[in-house]
């Protein structure tokens, strides 16, 4: 139902707790065409478009198997966000991939954790896409797990690679660029411009977000001199990581120019307080990079 609150609509929609909108009810405007969980509801087959399936909410089935059941093996074809909807959103079955070498790569992404438990249920297949196994975890607990949980299912495709070198695409004129990481160590690619002044470049074709980290290390910031001792590694994974997430998934820029310092720079480092394995003195700053 669309009810007015003034010039203010809202969107109130009457049922069960499967989706089907129950019978007899005249809550709902016939114009409303987005049902439960916010997806579009076929007017012909009155199911609902999930991007990877069709979901039929009138007897709570999917019409088609989980289009990754190779990757889930250990829990039915038919189930939705691995049978934990309360914490798992499948948005439309996109992934995040692992590129360069991809082995590094992976390993950057399992150092997120100290548990090898957690560690072991990462993986990525032939094509460098990543699997994560939530089943049991409490994914409120660290944000390293909310984070890579949100890149395995958010709507937008990410690609992290461990490489010297990457590819970056003109935002202007659509021209290839090959871009060298000896001087930073890394670079950060989204679908959203950084800024308006600097709009800077798109990731590769294929993807929304993209990061790459050189196969170098880094050195611990600090606020009087150059430092010379090593940080650990997954301090900028994590930070870098979370960056693209807000930048990519909620559009965020760079950073806003306002009081709160406002963000998606400012979103990840507030992530990074919740992030268990944090070692960084300064996070979402780096001391300086050794290729």
């Amino acid at each position: 139902m669309c009810a007015q609150d003034g010039a203010c609509p809202r969107m109130l929609l009457a049922g069960d707790a499967w989706g089907y909108i129950l019978e007899g009810r005249t809550y709902e405007s016939k114009e409303g065409k987005f049902k439960f969980t916010g997806k579009e509801r076929d007017k012909e087959s009155f199911y609902d478009y999930f991007g990877a399936r069709y979901y039929d909410a009138k007897i709570g089935r999917w019409g088609q198997v989980e289009p990754l059941l190779d990757k889930y093996i250990n829990v039915s074809p038919y189930c939705y966000g691995l049978n934990n909807p309360i914490y798992l959103l499948d948005i439309d079955g996109m992934d995040l991939f692992v590129g360069g070498d991809k082995t590094a790569a992976l390993n950057d992404l399992k150092s997120l954790f100290s548990d090898v438990e957690i560690q072991n249920r990462i993986s990525a297949d032939d094509n460098g896409s990543v699997s994560f196994d939530v089943i049991g975890l409490d994914l409120t607990s660290d944000a390293a797990l909310e984070l890579l949980n949100s890149l395995v299912t958010s709507e937008n495709k990410f690609l992290f690679e461990v490489s010297n070198t990457t590819i970056e695409v003109n935002r202007k004129n659509g021209e290839v660029i090959n871009y060298d990481l000896s001087d930073q160590g890394y670079q950060n690619l989204s679908k959203t411009p950084r800024s308006i002044d600097n709009p800077d470049f798109l990731p590769r074709d294929g993807f929304d977000g993209q990061v790459t980290i050189g196969t170098g290390y880094f050195l611990i910031p600090t606020p009087h001199k150059k430092s010379d001792i090593k940080d650990d590694r997954w301090n900028t994974v994590f930070h870098e990581l979370a960056e693209n997430y807000f930048r990519t998934e909620k559009g965020e820029p760079y950073m806003r120019n306002d009081k709160a310092k406002s963000g998606a720079h400012s979103m990840a480092i507030d992530w990074h307080q919740r992030f268990r394995r944090n070692t960084s003195i300064n996070p979402g700053s780096v001391g300086g990079y050794i290729p």
